[in-house]
């Protein structure tokens, strides 16, 4: 069982992770537009996603942080998989 993936969390473990390897450019902000791009490249539909990361607006999101790339497991997922569970779940990226 996971602890609960509160967008506090997630920032605090990526910006950790991201500066032991040195890179430090990259803001919370930038990982919750990454983390949102995935879960809608997987196939979540983009109103669950906006809701669950307090987008203001679906457009909002698509304008500024959306970027679209292409996974091998897109669509493959069980309907009862939580946002969180997808979010640790490994996956092949297989274009941009």
């Amino acid at each position: 069982m996971y602890f609960a993936l509160t967008a506090e969390r997630v920032s605090k473990i990526a910006l950790a992770a991201l500066h032991a390897c040195g890179v430090t450019n990259e803001t919370g902000h930038s990982i919750r537009g990454a983390g949102t791009s995935k879960l809608v490249n997987l196939g979540i539909p983009i109103p669950a996603v906006c809701e669950r990361a307090r987008w203001s607006t679906e457009n909002q999101f698509l304008k500024t942080y959306f970027r679209r790339c292409v996974y091998a497991e897109a669509g493959s997922f069980p309907s009862d998989w939580v946002l969180e569970r997808l979010l640790r779940q490994r996956t092949t990226r297989v274009s941009s």
